[in-house]
């Protein structure tokens, strides 16, 4: 009897999220032909040797051909067009002191970047992002990243406001309920006022339910790294001139968490944001530095 050749396996066409495109067969020794042009392929295709970037809408086909074999039935996948990554704008939503430096970023590779800052929305005819640049005034940034073949991406927005406290920490308390610090630019307080350390025990505070939002000034007397640190019962964060310093968010019990950052002499804008969901409430601020022990902010600083 005449024996009658197999059937090479379909092969299995699949696409990352990044858009890389991987064709793999059952049969290691299987040659694989593909078209990205909706025609059908043979062994006059493509062949497959390594994964490729494909980004656009349509269909990609394959075949397997293995010797001794049947060429594959037809594999066939049809892709969506991907969209360009939202690009991220560094510092977020906050407040500076004389000038923040602002920096774009794309998870998307080799894309290009626009963006705005008069909260115009932006177009590929905008501002072509090429690095880091400096605001020193009260700015609405908006950006987009673009790339061939894919869908442009969706516009992301900052909001950054000036700020120069005089004496003493200013404060603004908020009533609502989160699970962690929330975002204090969207939102309106209930009161705004002046304390002189970092704490709600001059604050006239709800015992569940509220946020706080602190902004001052500290003076640095000499160059060196210093450790800033918070304990409290719910979450807190702790920044320096818009960098993210100590990250003790979320809802907990009291639980201290510290960070260090490099400062030079001179004032650096001190920024914390505290929420309490429930359960006892606590909020302390330390640091400690070159010549200075771990101890709480002092208002003198």
């Amino acid at each position: 009897l005449k024996k009658e050749l197999p059937v090479a396996s379909t092969p299995l066409i699949r696409r990352t999220p990044k858009g890389q495109v991987f064709i793999k067969s059952t049969l290691p020794q299987a040659d694989i032909f593909y078209t990205t042009d909706g025609s059908e392929p043979d062994e006059n295709s493509i062949r497959f040797e390594k994964p490729f970037l494909y980004a656009a809408a349509g269909t990609i086909q394959a075949i397997a051909v293995a010797k001794d074999c049947f060429a594959s039935q037809v594999s066939s996948t049809e892709f969506e067009q991907l969209t360009v990554d939202s690009p991220v704008i560094e510092p977020g939503n906050t407040w500076f002191y004389k000038s923040a430096h602002i920096t774009i970023k794309c998870a998307t590779e080799n894309a290009d970047i626009f963006y705005t800052t008069d909260s115009s929305e932006p177009t590929t005819q905008s501002q072509h992002y090429t690095g880091q640049f400096t605001i020193d005034q009260d700015k609405i940034i908006k950006t987009i990243a673009v790339k061939n073949d894919y869908k442009n991406s969706d516009v992301s927005s900052v909001t950054l406001k000036k700020t120069e406290p005089a004496s003493g920490v200013h404060y603004s308390y908020y009533v609502g309920d989160w699970r962690s610090t929330p975002d204090f630019m969207q939102l309106t307080p209930t009161e705004t006022g002046t304390v002189d350390q970092v704490s709600f025990k001059n604050i006239n505070v709800n015992k569940t339910n509220y946020a706080l939002h602190f902004l001052a000034l500290i003076t640095i007397e000499k160059e060196g790294d210093y450790i800033f640190y918070t304990a409290s019962n719910d979450g807190s964060q702790l920044y320096i001139d818009n960098q993210l310093v100590v990250n003790n968010d979320g809802g907990h019990g009291y639980l201290e968490e510290g960070g260090s950052i490099h400062l030079t002499p001179g004032k650096h804008l001190l920024e914390v944001r505290y929420f309490q969901f429930g359960g006892g409430q606590d909020l302390f601020v330390y640091y400690e530095g070159p010549e200075i022990e771990k101890q709480e902010i002092p208002s003198a600083a």
